[in-house]
């Protein structure tokens, strides 16, 4: 890319200022707790279209509910070798009738503890 004046210009911007939102249901949920600062987050994009699809995406993975959850069962070997792993994203069926979850998710980890005999999935969706 050849370096002309616009570019130039464009490289030496100390920030690509970019916003999504603000979105009423984010607000409510996380209030002041998911930025601490209102400083510009750092980033290295080479245009603003790039700046904002990223946080367009950040807005979208904040607006629906999430939960994590961490389920640990008995017989170490047998939980984790039924999420399959290849050649998708792990993932399961979240069901817990008290807190009125139905949902599916994302596997985040997957532990087993061979002295015990138990297996711990946790869970993010």
């Amino acid at each position: 890319m050849p370096a002309d004046p616009d570019r130039i210009g464009f490289i030496r911007e100390a920030f690509r200022v970019v916003k999504s939102g603000p979105d009423t249901g984010v607000v409510a949920r996380y209030g002041d707790t998911a930025r601490d600062t209102p400083d510009p987050l750092a980033s290295f994009f080479d245009s603003v279209d790039d700046a904002q699809t990223i946080s367009d995406e950040r807005l979208a993975l904040l607006s629906p509910d999430r939960r994590r959850l961490t389920m640990t069962t008995t017989g170490a070997p047998a939980l984790p070798s039924a999420v399959p792993i290849d050649p998708v994203i792990p993932s399961v069926q979240m069901i817990d009738a008290e807190r009125g979850i139905d949902a599916p998710a994302v596997v985040t980890e997957i532990s087993i503890d061979f002295e015990r005999d138990r297996s711990t999935i946790i869970a993010w969706g």
